[in-house]
């Protein structure tokens, strides 16, 4: 060790301290030193580590972060064993409380009832309605069941039979306990076994016992054996297959071995890959009846292939893809997470807001309807083709509020053929079973959640929510019962057999389960108890947790193996993982083979020199297939995944695009407010609030000071639900503008409803005032609606709670007809007639100019344009004063904006007014700076803050109208 390194170690301890660095960082310092420094096997042969003060600190602190977190850890552990002793009975008295009950609290309510006072007279009565019972898959009986049954049955004259295989006991994850059904088996009066195999030829059984006979402990727990079958006499039809290779009723493949021995991922690609092939083998060789059960050609949906997590799916799946090869897939992944659900809920979107453009054509790219990057472009041509679109998605939206989101769906489907469509694509089945399914879903949803906009909250909720969501009502269905191969889970298989099943996946090491998603070890004890110990130092519990997981896995393994009728393909081998051969030799599939000798803790915790080599686990193997009607090859190599390398490289190449030698005039286009002033001088852009910190900068003013001053004992004094608190920006802006669109303002019970939606769909920021926004923005409507509003030609001032929704039209989208519209003749129009606009420079305009209208309403007979500001302009009234609204107005181009809203009304009302006259009938344009809007702040003159009103000046929009042709 340097000296330099051990003074800068020192100066990082101390600075550590000076600066008030946290524990985790002064003790990651203390680690690395130790790490360095005091382990001997930093040290050099015959040196010492050097002795420092600093070094025994180190030593010390982290001694002290291990003691302290090991006391945290069993702080954390005795809080979560409160919980659980306080939360079972806590449920039950809410759920009586509220007269709910599910499946679980019926078997509970039977149990209380039955060792209660009057439990002997409701077993009496209960044996007189069942005197006999049956009791089928008793393995996986949970001990409250037993109980009831035993209570009923145990040492009475009424017969109960108990009808199960231990080895068959996989669904420990819905509380089936095994150690229930070994504990009925001591207690049963007589012993039943059925020993002959009905299901599969001579040569799978055989292979079945070899497998779980070779360990006399291949189960790994006491009072589970293996016992073993023997052939039927029930007729099979014969499995012909006329291939070169020779095939066996078991098919062992061996992974690559010694120095060609795959990595565990590339085991797992390349084993997914030759079943692939071999499936498309067989299925070839059927077409040509070269593979026959009977007299028939294989079936595909005869042939599964069994998977133990979604992972190998995919794989499995993939790889068929690869080789053309269809599939239908038995899962339990949750619909919530297809691909389908995102595209019903971009279609939900569309049909609850069909005004919304940007959710109409994210609609339409959906495969639901087909469209493509060039159709949904050419609708910003096609002013027919897009009305025809808009108006469909409104006829569709006014019958889910009439009838419901199934009929709406229903209807959709239909006109759009969503059912050919999307049969048409790879895995159409798949796709549309997915849909039908979702739209299912969500005709049951809408029974608890009738409000359209809920019911797609809802919906999204679920989509995010994922897997911890799942219930049985979302797994996966079945896409088909065509005639397809079946990728399988395990667990999905039990009870089902096939002529032909691939296990390509057994081999693979670290199968059994690491852990329990609850803290604490699950365990039985010696009298089959079941146990959670929490305890850190408990290594018998974990060794006993991680025995029985690791035995479930075993009796999941029989499951497979027992499923096919004429032919086992079974991969067994070597593989790496890290460089280390470890986790491969102390698989499952090698412990039964060559297991023997071993005690299940031992083998399970083994390191590489205390289990069998490569070689000895070899010969095992070669033993085993020896002796059976089996046959063996290597795993074949399909060359895949070379072609999929191939592909790789090419798609690697360096590609750039093409260069434009010509500059390209621009043509037909839509144009919006936006567009014209993106070029032009403008301080700000459309939909941006003012830029500015949260007190303005006012270091040229004169009164700076004092204005400042002002600014902050404004601010200090405004209560937390006012709406200058709002967070700002864009986002922000949506979040309002959005709220004010669903308003009522004479129906106050609607404000709370908007506001929630609002800020669930536009999060504005924020999030440490977060429980304050909805207070914000109802605040915000209480302001709007009790401010006079003295508008340009009329009698009284107008309120906006006296606004009933036939006198309004909210979010008004237009179109106008541009010929062509040139930046100088705009502007210069605007100038003649006294209307501040800064510098226009945009490219000659043609086609459409294209705008939304955020409120147009009537009153004394005219109509006005009212359009929502959010901008923060400052803290005090004279932040929204007439002159601070003009010069807003004037920088960020609202004058000309309101202008162009004035010309939309202007078209919309001569199309609809027979006697229409812009003097008569248009009113003028309202600009609120919302932050600013609210009763109690006037003006000097009385008026308004916040307040910008702009007479119609109708000689001014006949003129625009002439300028856009």
């Amino acid at each position: 060790l340097k000296a330099e390194d051990l003074a800068q170690g020192v100066a990082d301890w101390d600075a550590c301290f000076a600066s008030g660095q946290a524990l985790a960082e002064i003790s990651d310092k203390a680690e690395n030193f130790r790490a360095a420094i005091l382990r001997d096997k930093k040290t050099r042969k015959g040196k010492t580590p050097p002795e420092h003060a600093f070094f025994e600190a180190a030593e010390k602190l982290w001694q002290r972060r291990d003691t302290l977190e090991a006391e945290l850890e069993q702080q954390r552990l005795a809080l979560f064993r409160d919980f659980l002793a306080w939360a079972t009975p806590e449920m039950q008295t809410r759920k009586r409380a509220r007269r709910q009950v599910d499946y679980d609290d019926l078997l509970g309510n039977l149990h209380r009832a039955l060792t209660g006072a009057r439990g002997a007279a409701l077993a009496a009565s209960l044996r007189t309605r069942y005197p006999a019972a049956l009791i089928d898959e008793f393995q996986d009986t949970d001990p409250l069941q037993f109980e009831i049954f035993q209570t009923l049955y145990a040492n009475r004259d009424n017969p109960a039979f108990l009808v199960g295989d231990p080895k068959q006991a996989i669904y420990s994850f819905r509380q089936a306990d095994l150690h229930t059904y070994l504990a009925a088996r001591k207690e049963a009066r007589a012993r039943y076994w059925l020993q002959d195999n009905q299901r599969s030829c001579p040569g799978v059984i055989a292979g079945v016992n070899a497998l779980f006979s070779a360990n006399p402990q291949a189960f790994m727990l006491a009072g589970l054996d293996f016992l073993a079958a023997s052939r039927g006499a029930k007729p099979l039809p014969v499995l012909f297959d006329s291939s070169d290779i020779e095939r066996g009723a078991f098919h062992f493949w061996q992974l690559p071995a010694g120095e060609a021995a795959l990595d565990k991922a590339s085991a797992l690609q390349r084993t997914a890959e030759a079943t692939a092939a071999e499936i498309a083998r067989l299925l070839a060789a059927a077409r040509r009846r070269e593979i026959c059960v009977g007299d028939s050609p294989l079936p595909p949906k005869r042939i599964a292939i069994l998977v133990r997590t979604h992972r190998q799916g995919w794989l499995i799946k993939e790889a068929l893809a690869a080789v053309g090869v269809q599939a239908a897939e038995l899962a339990q992944d949750d619909v919530f997470l297809s691909a389908e659900a995102e595209d019903l809920e971009r279609l939900l979107l569309a049909l609850l807001e069909p005004a919304r453009l940007g959710a109409l054509k994210a609609a339409l790219a959906t495969p639901l309807f087909g469209l493509n990057a060039h159709d949904i472009a050419a609708l910003n041509e096609e002013e027919a083709a897009l009305n025809a679109w808009l108006e469909r998605f409104a006829r569709w939206h006014r019958l889910w509020q009439k009838r419901g989101v199934l009929a709406a769906l229903n209807r959709v489907g239909q006109e759009r053929q969503f059912a050919a469509r999307l049969l048409a694509l790879p895995e159409g089945e798949r796709r549309l079973t997915n849909h039908l399914h979702l739209v299912e879903l969500l005709h049951r949803m809408e029974d608890q959640t009738p409000q359209a906009a809920r019911l797609l909250r809802e919906f999204s909720r679920k989509r995010q929510a994922g897997v911890e969501g799942l219930d049985e009502t979302a797994q996966l269905r079945l896409e088909s019962d065509r005639d397809l191969v079946s990728i399988v889970t395990i667990h999905r298989a039990k009870g089902l057999e096939y002529d032909i099943v691939f296990c390509p996946f057994l081999w693979e090491g670290g199968g059994q389960p690491s852990g329990q998603a609850l803290p604490g070890q699950f365990y039985h004890d010696g009298d089959g108890r079941l146990r959670l110990d929490y305890r850190p130092e408990g290594e018998a519990a974990k060794q006993a947790a991680r025995q029985e997981q690791a035995a479930e896995w075993l009796r999941l393994y029989y499951v497979a193996l027992t499923r096919p009728v004429h032919r086992c393909y079974l991969v067994w081998g070597d593989y790496t993982l890290r460089g280390s051969r470890v986790e491969s030799a102390r698989s499952l599939l090698n412990w039964l083979v060559a297991g023997a000798g071993y005690q299940p803790e031992a083998w399970l915790t083994a390191d590489g020199k205390t289990l069998p080599d490569a070689a000895a686990l070899k010969t095992a193997w070669q033993t085993l297939i020896a002796g059976l009607d089996a046959s063996t090859e290597a795993l074949p190599e399909t060359g895949l995944a070379g072609q999929t390398r191939r592909v790789a490289e090419e798609a690697a190449e360096d590609y750039a695009a093409a260069v434009a030698h010509r500059a390209l005039t621009p043509g037909f286009r839509i144009d919006s407010f936006s567009s014209l002033i993106r070029h032009g001088d403008f301080s700000a852009r459309e939909g941006e609030g003012k830029a500015q910190d949260d007190l303005p900068d006012l270091p040229s003013l004169p009164d700076a000071p004092e204005r400042l001053a002002a600014q902050m004992a404004q601010r200090a004094q405004t209560s937390p639900d006012d709406i200058l608190h709002f967070p700002r920006g864009p986002q922000a802006g949506d979040c309002i503008h959005d709220f004010l669109e669903r308003l009522d303002f004479d129906r106050p019970e609607s404000h709370a409803f908007a506001a929630d939606l609002a800020l669930s769909r536009h999060p504005p920021g924020d999030p440490e005032r977060k429980a304050d926004h909805p207070a914000m923005l109802k605040t915000l409507a209480t302001n709007l609606a009790a401010t006079p509003l003295p508008l340009p030609g009329c009698r009284t001032p107008f309120l906006l709670h006296t606004l009933t929704p036939e006198r309004r039209l909210v979010e008004l989208e237009f179109y106008l007809p541009v010929a062509r519209l040139d930046a100088h003749v705009l502007q210069n129009i605007m100038t003649a007639h006294g209307e501040p606009v800064p510098r226009l420079d945009f490219p000659a305009a043609h086609g459409f100019l294209k705008g939304y209208i955020d409120l147009i309403f009537a009153h004394e007979g005219r109509y006005y344009v009212l359009d929502w500001k959010s901008n923060h302009l400052g803290w005090t009234p004279e932040d929204y004063s007439d002159a601070a609204l003009r010069e807003a107005m004037g920088a960020h181009g609202y004058t000309l904006q309101a202008r162009l809203y004035l010309l939309a009304l202007h078209r919309y009302l001569k199309c609809r007014l027979p006697d229409y006259t812009p003097a008569q009938h248009l009113g003028g344009a309202c600009y609120l700076f919302l932050r600013g809007v609210r009763p109690d702040w006037q003006q000097p003159n009385g008026l308004p803050t916040g307040v910008c009103l702009l007479s119609p000046k109708g000689e001014l929009v006949l003129e625009m109208e002439r300028a856009l042709g």
